[in-house]
């Protein structure tokens, strides 16, 4: 297994990037957000990887981060989805609006990625909630500051449930979401300020 690539990167198009070091260039398959943020950088990088290895094709995704990995990872897990649509699925919006938009169990806004059907978009939402194992009563004790207990909270359970599913464990993504817990942020502001502090 290819853990990780170092090198300079070279763009070949919007989703495909050749990573090269002293002698050898890695053709990485990427999503489009990856490969933009990419372009914008002269210096050496680095990448995580995961190798897809079939009879008749080899093929090396990269990622820029381990939450774009892991929600990579989540994705191919999903009947029906392999990874070359796992790769779509990702360019279609960033990984954080992915992954929001999947705990939130928002149909419309997944099925809005080009190439992925309803249909997909409610199994996905369906297979990953049920691996993520989480219920509403994980909410209870994400915040407190004099003793105010959030289990009712809607948003902050989302947030965990989001950070979860960027590959932030359980435990972590609570206690970050405690600290930054504020009557009135939505979930994503509150995973945007829980993942300022992890």
């Amino acid at each position: 297994m290819i853990y990780s690539v170092t090198g300079k990167p070279t763009i070949i198009d919007e989703n495909t990037v050749a990573i090269s070091n002293d002698t050898v260039a890695f053709e990485v398959t990427a999503s489009s957000n990856t490969v933009y943020n990419l372009s914008q950088k002269k210096e050496a990088v680095t990448l995580l990887t995961y190798l897809y290895v079939r009879e008749d094709e080899m093929r090396l995704f990269g990622f820029e981060n381990q939450s774009e990995k892991s929600l990579f990872l989540h994705l191919i897990s999903v009947s029906g989805v392999g990874p070359k649509g796992a790769m779509s699925i990702l360019s279609g919006m960033s990984s954080q609006n992915l992954a929001m938009a999947i705990s939130s169990g928002n149909v419309k806004l997944l099925s809005s990625i080009k190439g992925l059907g309803k249909k997909t978009a409610e199994r996905i939402i369906l297979e990953l909630k049920d691996k993520l194992g989480i219920n509403a009563g994980d909410g209870t004790n994400l915040a407190s500051g004099t003793n105010v207990v959030v289990a009712a909270s809607s948003e902050a359970t989302d947030a965990v449930e989001t950070l979860v599913l960027l590959g932030v464990n359980k435990t972590d993504a609570s206690e970050a979401v405690k600290l930054v817990y504020k009557e009135g942020l939505s979930a994503e502001q509150l995973v945007k300020l829980a993942l300022a502090k992890l």
